[in-house]
């Protein structure tokens, strides 16, 4: 035992001190410790021919013998370095960075369940059983837990007023405009954002709501938009394709037309030129490019120079100079005075 450092190492010694083969196998199959999926109580009760009850009871037992034996078998050795953990956090901390940062790797499955069991059989270990609004979470005795519930309730709200996503660094100001969080370390605070569910980030790292299409693409639609803005440039609608299947959100790949149709009918994104799509954010136009001569004319309120016209358009279209030329010979829309200037109709 004197080179155990794996939380399964621990565990499985401790476990196979136990003073039957059927109290061992109750445990590792309840936990999951032989890289199968935990088993219910009923199940193992079927393999052993006994009530759910009695295993139940058998699990209690062993759990509780372990714990009476814990300075002999070494759990206390990972029940410390857990608590030490957690208080690093003000005594409450996410699973998920338990796991992560037990030994600052990650963990195999059978070492996370492992630690699952000590968690499970220490006293100062609180589980915050509120499966529908918070990730699974362990708090130490003591500690506030209602520290969350108002961080929720704070945060929340107010990216509802902000309506946009909003970056770590807006996220802290937000947050410290509470008295209640002004003396928790910023980066203390900034762990706690993985337990709401309600708050998420999005593929760029900034927080939003979780019914944000931002932050949970509901269809193609929104999958294309975040590809736009990942990529922050007009693309043809053959690359948005590729872009969208590139975000890895989904396991669903979209095809070329499917977002070529998509494109057309949704009004955040722009043709300006053969094929090629803006989003209608980055102040480009919907229409024709004799449209959008007419748009920048009627904007300037007064005639303007052919090389002017042209050097305006390209800002808002992917075309050639000749094609900007061509659509100012619309006489029904312009016409032409002294020196190439060109006004309305």
């Amino acid at each position: 035992m004197k080179g155990l450092k794996k939380p399964f190492d621990f565990v499985i010694n401790a476990i196979y001190s136990l003073p039957n083969e059927r109290m061992q196998e109750v445990i590792i199959k309840r936990f999951g410790l032989e890289n199968e999926n935990p088993q219910t109580l009923e199940s193992i009760g079927k393999k052993f021919s006994i009530t759910r009850e009695r295993v139940r009871q058998i699990e209690s037992e062993a759990l509780a013998r372990i714990k009476r034996e814990q300075r002999k078998n070494r759990i206390a050795e990972v029940r410390q370095k857990l608590k030490e953990l957690i208080e690093k956090r003000k005594g409450i901390m996410s699973e998920e960075r338990i796991q992560n940062e037990y030994l600052n790797r990650r963990l195999d499955k059978t070492d996370i369940r492992s630690l699952l069991l000590v968690l499970k059989m220490g006293d100062e270990f609180y589980f915050l059983n509120r499966p529908q609004d918070y990730e699974k979470t362990w708090y130490l005795k003591g500690a506030d837990i209602g520290l969350i519930y108002e961080l929720t309730e704070w945060l929340q709200r107010s990216l509802e007023q902000r309506k946009k996503v909003a970056s770590k660094k807006t996220v802290l100001t937000i947050l410290n405009k509470n008295e209640k969080f002004i003396p928790i370390d910023d980066e203390i605070l900034y762990t706690y954002l993985d337990i709401p569910k309600i708050i998420q980030k999005d593929i760029f790292n900034r927080w939003g709501l979780a019914n944000w299409p931002l932050i949970h693409p509901r269809g193609v639609r929104d999958k294309i938009y975040l590809a736009f803005k990942k990529r922050g440039e007009p693309m043809h609608f053959n690359e948005v394709s590729k872009e969208v299947n590139d975000l890895g959100i989904d396991r669903k790949q979209v095809c070329t037309p499917t977002v070529h149709n998509e494109l057309i009918k949704d009004k955040r994104f722009v043709l300006i030129g053969r094929g090629i799509y803006a989003l209608s954010e980055w102040n480009y136009n919907p229409g024709t490019v004799a449209q959008v001569l007419k748009s920048i004319l009627e904007k300037q309120g007064k005639p303007m120079l052919k090389n002017e016209l042209v050097k305006e358009v390209l800002k808002q279209r992917k075309v050639k100079p000749g094609t900007v030329i061509l659509n100012l010979q619309n006489s029904q829309l312009f016409l032409k005075k002294d020196q190439d200037l060109y006004f309305l109709k």
